[in-house]
């Protein structure tokens, strides 16, 4: 209770992804642009990842900070898809993440951008954890 997804992201080693992760001058996220292509979509075609980079929508820096008081895992039935080559958020920590939800877990060898390159299993999961009552 009371953990942010920045301290939570520390149980795994620091990744590319992550050490690209820099401010605006309004505070907002981004991940380098030069960077986003090899660390968040390396499994998608150059062209898609470099429009990607360059389209990224800000992220305000609280959704990382700020510490979370109610956690939907602790009375509902969780799943969890783990990116396994993941260069934004360590698998370890994904792996980390899942355990501590005891989530069900179904790992794919995708990058940050697994949601779209592996939609079919994905896909699958959020099907599951829809017959779970």
């Amino acid at each position: 209770m009371g953990q942010s997804l920045a301290t939570l992201a520390k149980s795994g080693p620091a990744t590319e992804g992550a050490a690209a992760i820099h401010p605006d001058a309004k505070g907002n996220l981004y991940i380098d642009p030069k960077v986003f292509p090899s660390a968040v979509a390396a499994d998608l075609p150059p062209k898609i990842a470099e429009s990607l980079a360059n389209h990224q929508l800000p992220l305000n820096h609280t959704a990382f900070e700020a510490p979370v008081d109610t956690a939907a895992w602790r009375d509902k039935p969780t799943f969890y898809v783990i990116s396994t080559k993941d260069k934004v958020i360590a698998p370890e920590a994904q792996k980390f993440f899942a355990t501590e939800m005891k989530a069900q877990t179904t790992e794919v060898a995708g990058s940050h951008a697994s949601l779209v390159v592996h939609a079919k299993e994905v896909a699958a999961v959020i099907e599951k954890a829809t017959l779970v009552n």
